[in-house]
């Protein structure tokens, strides 16, 4: 799996880059000269991007196309790129005869020809429709009659790639020149500086080699304009990429009553907002990107792809003119026109919700959502020039060894304990059995080094893991423990404290809670009240902490207490780690709105600990704690989220009523469809911190962005099975757990925890650092470099 662009596909960004930025536009200046744009990316060999080497051109599959593509949108630049050099090359290279395909691509790679696709009698937003435009063989040529819809590309187009009927009834492709006899071009300019028109075919006549092919083209011209819409989702990308940065360095040059304007946290969240919707259309850009070369499910991945790239633009674009204010909405700032490119991408083959629906038919044929390593070629030979989701040969065979372990190891009643678990943990005991499980077969700490009990895995390897893991329904590990202070451990911990401790976060025998928030604090851990005090070799500990989740299960406790005070709330604050059983702790329990008790406020009464239960050194926990956040927001998500989605597509199939099933409702299905395109987003995102990972490279603030839209996408998700439910949603089932339920059918078992799935799910946006927290740190990160 190969996530990052290689060196050749930088080599053609960073070439791009320096040949557009001269175009770029300025201020309120006019836009580049199509001409003069199109003569250099001939002559620099753009323009045979896409031309298959065997007939002279550069051999890009589409993801190196997508990378040029970004820096195209990114520049602002109008010319037919996506019309000429992607949608009519396709045709050419697949459809002409063999006898002209070489003249007809080496025409457009030198910028001496410009045809344009007009084939569409309808405009791009239906999707295309009958062909009513006719063709006649007269002698040795061909007379045309018709008319042809909103036609991209005038600007520099010299001839039309036509589809037509024939007598037959078949269909046929013809070359057409734009200065044909008969032949009227009605051009307008469009929103986003470029120009189509309409064509009146009144009688055309044209020789016999203007028929490029005829028969059953369907199929060719449908991968054609996926081809396209991929590429043009890439170019949106890039104008959203630009104009977020734009818009970023905006907000910390203006002043504003003194202050600069991205001083305010409404302005700063709204910047790691437009951030996120950048990163999730690259992700799924780049997806489309590869499946449309290599997979059978290309429609359906393009569709996607443009639905959620259609919804990110249009509020990256729109927030970027109001965090412009009223210079957003003039022509001083060249913001206007990538609002208005981004609009126009928004109409182009196909309307947002055009593609949302086709997603929606797709969930409702197959009632399941195919999760991104299932679109993982197995055993591919790898193009060393090219991105793609392929597994090696040893990544298959680790694949398998799971799925063989799952099926031996992971009972039914463990199965069945996590579908009825509406809780982010599973029950303890649930816990200790599945951690012990994994732990003898060796795998319960994959991130782990080898000679602490980790398996060694690459981050790949640990993604499969979690993605056979939620595919089989396994239980959900506690993560304090394994998750969080081990990792503390393996870095700060000393050799006396490993031995001591490891061992039983390894083998799940010993409980952890966590120790962080207290009361009046929350996710403001530097405020933190709960004081040790040092004496001789112990610390006395008082204090209160508060949701902390499962504290009365727990064997032992880290947490953050503060041993100094000083200028500074983040210093003086020291990282502990302790057994829940000792005198003067007391636990008392707090009942959540789902009517379960996993969280309680823990009280601290003159606790003496010994002093070498620190971790790190005194007055460094604050180093120590971020640390750990990094774990705890970083984990993976989409896997299980995906099994999530596939429950809820059979809950909506199995919810009749007097007009079918709930996926017949189309506001039910385009809310499922939604939520499938972000997770195609979400788990590209996902991919691309395991690919960044693997390259031995920093995230930087990805955990942030998904543990943040992670939980929003959960959320999403059991809101959408409640409303789905309707009035079945008010039965409240009390008993705790509720695997206690005589409740066997899988179905029928997600209907019964629905609504406390819910419930309890409103937390997730806030617990781990509430969503917030998260957008703060993010706009931050993105707002300094900014800077």
């Amino acid at each position: 799996m190969r996530l990052l662009p290689t060196p050749e596909q930088d080599m053609v960004r960073d070439n791009a880059a320096r040949l557009l930025k001269p175009h770029m536009p300025v201020g309120n200046g006019p836009g580049a000269d199509p001409r003069a744009v199109w003569s250099e990316l001939a002559e620099a060999g753009w323009l045979a991007l896409a031309i298959p080497e065997d007939l002279g051109g550069m051999g890009f599959g589409s993801d190196g196309v997508g990378v040029f593509m970004q820096e195209l949108g990114r520049a602002g630049v109008t010319v037919p790129f996506v019309d000429c050099a992607v949608f009519v090359t396709d045709l050419f290279a697949n459809l002409a005869p063999p006898e002209r395909r070489g003249d007809l691509l080496a025409g457009i790679a030198a910028g001496q020809s410009i045809p344009v696709p007009a084939l569409d009698e309808n405009g791009w937003r239906g999707g295309g429709g009958p062909v009513r435009t006719t063709a006649v063989a007269d002698g040795d040529g061909w007379r045309l009659k018709g008319q042809k819809r909103f036609v991209r590309g005038l600007e520099l187009a010299d001839s039309f790639v036509v589809e037509a009927t024939l007598e037959d009834g078949s269909a046929a492709l013809f070359l057409v020149p734009r200065d044909a006899a008969g032949l009227t071009v009605s051009a307008y300019d469009t929103v986003d500086h470029g120009m189509a028109g309409d064509l009146l075919l009144e009688d055309v006549a044209v020789p016999a080699d203007a028929a490029l092919v005829h028969g059953d083209i369907a199929a060719t011209l449908k991968h054609a304009r996926l081809k396209a819409i991929s590429a043009l989702c890439s170019d949106a990308v890039g104008a959203m990429d630009h104009l977020f940065h734009m818009t970023s360095s905006y907000v910390e040059q203006r002043q504003q009553f003194g202050r600069k304007l991205s001083a305010n946290q409404a302005v700063e969240h709204k910047i790691a907002q437009m951030s996120i919707g950048v990163e999730e259309a690259r992700g799924i850009a780049l997806l489309a990107s590869i499946r449309v070369d290599e997979g059978a499910d290309a429609a359906t991945v393009v569709s996607s792809a443009k639905a959620k790239v259609g919804r990110a633009s249009r509020f990256v674009a729109q927030t970027a003119v109001q965090l412009h204010g009223g210079m957003g909405v003039s022509q001083e700032l060249p913001v206007h026109r990538y609002f208005r490119r981004l609009l126009a991408f928004e109409q182009l083959h196909g309307t947002t919700d055009t593609h949302a629906a086709a997603v929606g038919e797709t969930l409702k044929d197959d009632v399941a959502s195919r999760d991104i390593m299932d679109m993982a070629s197995a055993g591919a030979v790898r193009d060393a020039d090219r991105m793609d989701l392929g597994l090696t040969g040893e990544e298959v065979a680790f694949r398998d060894e799971v799925r063989e372990f799952l099926d031996a190891e992971l009972t039914p009643d463990l199965r069945r304990a996590q579908r009825l678990n509406p809780s982010f943990f599973s029950e303890p005991e649930v816990n200790r059995r599945w951690n012990r499980a994994l732990h003898d077969r060796g795998w319960v700490a994959p991130a782990y080094p080898v000679e602490d009990g980790g398996t060694g895995w690459s981050p790949t390897e640990s993604y499969i893991f979690a993605t056979e893991l939620a595919k089989a329904g396994a239980p959900l590990l506690q993560g304090q423990g394994l998750r969080m202070v081990g990792p503390v451990l393996l870095k700060y911990g000393t050799e006396e404290q490993k031995q001591r401790l490891l061992p039983g976060i390894l083998t799940g025998d010993e409980y952890w809670c966590q120790g962080f928030s207290e009361p009046g604090a929350g996710s403001d851990l530097a405020s933190l009240k709960t004081r040790a005090v040092r004496e001789g070799d112990e610390y006395v500990i008082n204090g209160s902490k508060i949701w902390t989740s499962h504290a009365h299960f727990a064997d032992k406790i880290f947490c953050l207490v503060r041993t100094a005070d000083t200028p500074r709330r983040q210093d003086g604050i020291s990282f502990v780690v302790f057994d829940m059983d000792l005198p003067g702790i007391t636990i008392q329990p707090i009942i959540t709105m789902d009517g379960q008790h996993e969280v309680n406020q823990v009280f601290f009464d003159n606790v003496r600990i010994p002093a070498n239960n620190r971790i790190g050194p005194e007055n460094k926990g604050w180093e120590v704690a971020k640390y750990l956040l990094e774990f705890e927001r970083g984990s993976v998500h989409g896997p299980f989220l995906r099994a999530t989605l596939n429950t809820a597509l059979k809950v909506a199939q199995s919810k009749q009523d007097g007009n079918g099933n709930a996926l017949d409702n189309s506001y039910v299905l385009n809310r499922l469809s939604q939520i499938s395109s972000d997770l195609d987003a979400y788990q590209m995102m996902e991919l691309g911190m395991v690919a960044t990972l693997q390259a031995g490279r920093n995230p930087g603030v990805a955990a942030s962005i998904a543990k943040l839209r992670g939980s929003e996408i959960r959320q999403a998700l059991s809101e959408t099975v409640t409303d789905i439910l309707g009035p079945e949603a008010l039965r409240f089932h009390t008993p705790r757990p509720l695997s206690a339920l005589d409740i066997e059918d899988p179905v029928e078992q997600a209907k019964a925890i629905a609504t406390p799935k819910y419930l309890t799910e409103r937390v997730h946006t806030i617990f781990g650092g509430a969503s917030e927290v998260q957008l703060t740190i993010i706009g931050r990160s993105v707002l300094s470099e900014a800077s």
